[in-house]
C-alpha cells in the first residue's frame, strides 16, 4: 500500500494527526503521539522495515520517539561527523550516537549515490526523513517501496524553511505544531 492511499484512508475514516502545542513549552513534546498516530496503521498492513534520514537534535528526538513507541528503524543515515567548536573536535550526529546506543546500523554518505543507496535500502518498505541536510535525489526517493514520510516542525505551510521553532518563538505565535507529509 502506498503513504499516499494510507494517508488518505486515515482521513477517510476520521483518524486526525494533528498534534498541537504551544511553542514555548516546544512542539516536539507531543511528536511521540502524533508518530504513534500512524502506529496501527501502519502495523497492519506489515510496514515496519524502515530507513531514517536524520541528522541535528531535532531529528534526534523524532528518532528517539519513534525508538521508544517500538518503531525502530532498520538503518539511519545521516550526514558524516564533522569538526564543532573553537577546537575543531570531530563530533558524530546526534542521530549516529542515539542509532549505535540502539544496536541500529548508521550509514554516513558524503553523498548521496543511487548505486549505493540501492544497496543500503533493498528491502526498506518506507522511509522517515526529519531534518537530514541534503538534498534527496528524485530515484532515492523512489526507492522505498511505499514512500518516505517528511516530519517538519511546524504547520505547513506556514513557516517553511531552516528555522520553524525559533521563527515562530520570536513571533509570538499562540500556537504551532509538527506536520507529518508524503516526500514526492
Amino acid at each position: 500500500i502506498s503513504l499516499r492511499k494510507l494517508f488518505r484512508r486515515s482521513k477517510r475514516a476520521g483518524f486526525e494527526c494533528n498534534e498541537r502545542a504551544r511553542p514555548r513549552t516546544s512542539a516536539i513534546f507531543s511528536l511521540g503521539k502524533l508518530i504513534a498516530c500512524f502506529r496501527n496503521e501502519i502495523a497492519s498492513h506489515n510496514i515496519m522495515n524502515y530507513a531514517f534520514f536524520g541528522t541535528p537534535r531535532f531529528a534526534e528526538i523524532v528518532l528517539n520517539k519513534l525508538i521508544e513507541n517500538g518503531l525502530a528503524p532498520s538503518l539511519v543515515i545521516c550526514n558524516s561527523d564533522r569538526p564543532v567548536g573553537r577546537k575543531k573536535i570531530i563530533t558524530p550526529p546526534l542521530t549516529k550516537v542515539l542509532a549505535e546506543q540502539h544496536g541500529i546500523p548508521v550509514w554516513q554518505p558524503e553523498k548521496l549515490i543511487l548505486n549505493e543507496a540501492k544497496e543500503k535500502l533493498r528491502g526498506v518498505d518506507v522511509a522517515v526523513v526529519a531534518a537530514y541536510g541534503k538534498i534527496i535525489p528524485k530515484l532515492i526517493l523512489e526507492l522505498p517501496e511505499s514512500g518516505m514520510i517528511g516530519v517538519h516542525p511546524s504547520l505547513l505551510p506556514r513557516y517553511r524553511g531552516a528555522t520553524p521553532i525559533q521563527t515562530a518563538i520570536l513571533e509570538g505565535v499562540d500556537e504551532t505544531g509538527v506536520s507529518l507529509f508524503v516526500v514526492d
